[in-house]
This record gives structure tokens, C-alpha cells and sequence, in this order.
């Protein structure tokens, strides 16, 4: 979802979004997830994002983790870290 940056007070937009995902951890290092969203604005149009990641966790609490998302105007490629507490 692009969103174009506008000076305070010079854009209002009314609309909906709905998504869903799945989550699931393929073996005891390695989990994976995928979701999907369509997002529906006013004046803004609607858009369509995909989302997979997966993390590799080198230890029980602390994951790398690499993620691509892809929607109607930008792809993106991250890279993360993730510690659990």
C-alpha cells in the first residue's frame, strides 16, 4: 500500500481493508508465513499486497529472518532479526 505524503489537514479518505494469513513452523529452526490483503479507499483506489517470510531460529529465542511483500505499485525485500522473551 503506497500511501503519498500530504501537508496535515489536506487529505481524509474513508474505506476497508481485509486480510488473512497462515502461519506455520516446518521443522524446529525454521517457520514460514504468507498473507494476503486487499485494501479499498475512497479516493485512494484499492490495492492488493502479498506478504512470505521466513525465519531460521539459531537458538530458541533469537530468529533471522528475511521477508518480501509485493502489492500493485512497490515490491519490497527485508531482512530481520527477531528475539522472543
Amino acid at each position: 500500500f503506497c500511501h503519498q505524503m500530504h501537508p496535515v489537514g489536506e487529505h481524509d479518505d474513508d474505506g476497508f481493508a481485509l486480510g488473512g494469513g497462515i502461519r506455520a513452523r516446518l521443522m524446529d529452526s525454521f517457520e514460514v508465513d504468507a498473507g494476503l490483503q486487499w485494501v479499498d479507499l475512497d479516493r485512494g483506489g484499492s490495492d492488493t499486497r502479498i506478504k512470505l517470510r521466513g525465519r531460521y531460529y539459531f537458538t530458541d529465542s533469537f530468529a533471522f529472518s528475511l521477508e518480501t511483500e509485493f502489492d500493485d505499485d512497490i515490491d519490497t525485500l527485508r531482512f530481520g532479526f527477531r528475539a522472543e522473551f
